[in-house]
C-alpha cells in the first residue's frame, strides 16, 4: 500500500505503464497525476464526516458580534456542532 504522496503518484504511473519519478514535479504527466491524486483525496475527505479529521476549536463570543472567523479553517471546513458551555447545550 502506498504511504506517501509520491508513492501514490508512482503507483498510478505504474498502472498506466509509465516510468516512476523521483519527485511529483519531475514531469508534466506526474504533475497531472499528482493533481488527480489530490482531487481524489479531497473527494474522499468530503464524502463523510471522518472522525480522524475532526478537531475542537474554542472561540470567545460576544453578544454584539454575529459572525466569527474560526482560526485554522478553510472554505471546505464543516462545522458539525456548536456547544455553549455556559448553558450546557448544543446550538
Amino acid at each position: 500500500m502506498a504511504t506517501s504522496y509520491l508513492d501514490l503518484v508512482n503507483a498510478v504511473l505504474l498502472r498506466v505503464r509509465e516510468p516512476t519519478v523521483q519527485t511529483v514535479s519531475q514531469s508534466s504527466y506526474s504533475q497531472l497525476i499528482g493533481e488527480m491524486v489530490n482531487e481524489t483525496k479531497r473527494e474522499v475527505e468530503d464524502s463523510w464526516n471522518w472522525a480522524i479529521l475532526r478537531t475542537t476549536k474554542t472561540i470567545t463570543t460576544s453578544a454584539t458580534v454575529y459572525g466569527y472567523e474560526i482560526p485554522s479553517t478553510n472554505p471546505r471546513t464543516k462545522v458539525l456542532s456548536v456547544y455553549l458551555p455556559s448553558a450546557h447545550m448544543y446550538l
